[in-house]
């Protein structure tokens, strides 16, 4: 679809060819965590799997072998453990495969009635696991928008959000791994001598500092990023959490937050705060029950929810189908919401 659109695809192929293996071996360092090796030559990464002493194995191919020549796993293990310079004693290796990487992104996810999501828009290296969930969440920031403009309750100008909400993200994690990428595969000298001596020095210390080991976490899991640029994020009042960021992982009404959102449209929580019935319910009915409300007041099971979305007394915020935090105001006008959820959502009003 691309090649028939005519959407560029800029970018390049990484030089080195790498390997990955489904194997067991002997792994001094543990089986609960990941762990990145680094010499000279080459990077390996070990990744723990189910099973005893089972790992996957992610590293440079030996340039001494030609790719179309190696059957099997066994025919690079030697050399292998000679680039990591470890004793590493790989068996009983179930998959073993050989690629190219290469680190290209689309100028547009969406043209006309096409939209690319996943691989499609985006690839990069593997450094930080990203590739996966960054295509999983493509999907789940278009899903929504066309649910709402098939069925009819959104005008289609919403499916415009997807690119400029999603192509930034891309963008920018193509570069960021191709960076750290570049890095830890590099043959410069100074790239090489940062890389053995210093960077095992900056993420030991990094690790041991609890505001940089969330950020790190934040930014691996993905649960960092946010939306807070987009037009579909409004926030009134500067103390809140911001519109445009993911909801807290907190409890509410003795119930995790997670339970309460799997209805498939909007979702306003309402902070201490008790609305007539027929105000709520007109609201969504003028949205074609787009909407649900949930009401949250003050008592000990609820106190972490104020505190993470950083409510004092009052507060009211509309929830967007992904679990973002689209609208966010202490006072409680659903007129506003109203005028929100017409003027920048675009959803349509039945009268």
């Amino acid at each position: 679809m691309r090649h028939l659109l005519q959407i560029p695809f800029g970018g390049d192929t990484y030089e080195n060819i790498f390997y990955v293996a489904d194997t067991a071996m002997q792994w001094p360092w543990g089986h609960d965590g990941i762990s990145m090796c680094f010499s000279t030559q080459t990077f390996m990464a070990v990744f723990p799997l189910p099973g005893q002493d089972r790992y996957r194995v992610i590293g440079i191919f030996p340039k001494n072998f030609r790719q179309e020549d190696v059957k099997q796993f066994s025919d690079i293990q030697n050399a292998i453990e000679k680039q990591v310079g470890l004793n590493l004693s790989f068996e009983d290796t179930r998959w073993f495969s050989v690629y190219k990487l290469h680190h290209r992104c689309v100028d547009q996810f969406r043209l006309q009635k096409v939209f690319l999501a996943g691989d499609a828009a985006h690839v990069h290296s593997p450094v930080g696991g990203q590739g996966m969930n960054t295509g999983l969440q493509d999907a789940y920031n278009l899903a929504w928008k066309l649910s709402l403009v098939i069925k009819g309750q959104a005008d289609e100008n919403l499916l415009n959000s997807y690119n400029e909400e999603r192509l930034p993200l891309a963008q920018a994690l193509v570069n960021t791994t191709d960076r750290a990428f570049s890095m830890i595969t590099s043959a410069s000298w100074s790239k090489r001598f940062f890389r053995l001596n210093i960077l095992p020095i900056l993420l030991k210390v990094a690790l041991k500092i609890p505001r940089l080991r969330t950020s790190i976490y934040r930014a691996g899991s993905q649960i960092g990023i946010s939306y807070k640029k987009s037009l579909l994020s409004f926030s009134e009042d500067k103390h809140l959490i911001e519109a445009g960021s993911l909801v807290p992982f907190v409890n509410i009404n003795s119930q995790l937050i997670d339970e309460h959102l799997k209805f498939e449209g909007f979702t306003i929580l309402l902070f201490d705060t008790i609305l007539p019935g027929d105000q709520m319910q007109n609201l969504e009915k003028a949205f074609a029950n787009a909407i649900q409300f949930i009401q949250i007041t003050r008592n000990e099971n609820n106190e972490a929810a104020f505190e993470k979305f950083c409510v004092k007394r009052t507060a009211l915020f509309v929830i967007r189908p992904d679990n973002y935090i689209a609208f966010a105001s202490e006072t409680i006008s659903l007129s506003a919401v109203r005028k929100y959820l017409r003027e920048r959502m675009l959803l349509k009003i039945i009268d």
